[in-house]
């Protein structure tokens, strides 16, 4: 099987799911920015479980899933210079993250706040899903 990959559109500002060769996988494999979110949080989710957990007995929909980190590292992004940190998720799919150097000093504060079983600082929001 080849592997697909997304492309950007810039004739209309979709996102085309492609093949190697970049050739449209189907007419219908054009996403929104929002449904190629959706499609690729839910892809990983099934991932990470068929990592996890092996093969269900039914179907299941990757959806708002909880990733475990198996291991992280903080650096700086060879391109900008920027801090980033880099999760490792199970299916050994790691995820890049790029933040400002105010950003990456509040996350931190947050961190070992929350791990001290402190409130989050204030100007912190998040939906616990």
């Amino acid at each position: 099987m080849s592997k697909i990959w997304a492309r950007i559109n810039p004739a209309t500002g979709s996102i085309e799911l492609v093949d190697e060769g970049s050739r449209l996988i189907a007419e219908n494999a054009t996403l929104s920015a929002t449904d190629a979110a959706c499609l690729a949080r839910g892809v990983l989710a099934c991932a990470a479980m068929l990592a996890l957990q092996g093969r269900p007995s039914h179907a299941v929909i990757g959806g708002d899933a909880h990733f475990p980190i198996l291991k992280w590292v903080v650096t700086s992004s060879t391109a900008t210079g920027k801090p980033v940190v880099i999760f490792s998720i199970p299916a050994e799919i790691e995820l890049t993250f790029q933040m400002s150097p105010q950003l990456e000093k509040e996350l931190g504060v947050a961190l070992v706040s929350h791990s001290q079983g402190s409130k989050t600082p204030d100007g912190h929001y998040g939906a616990v899903h």
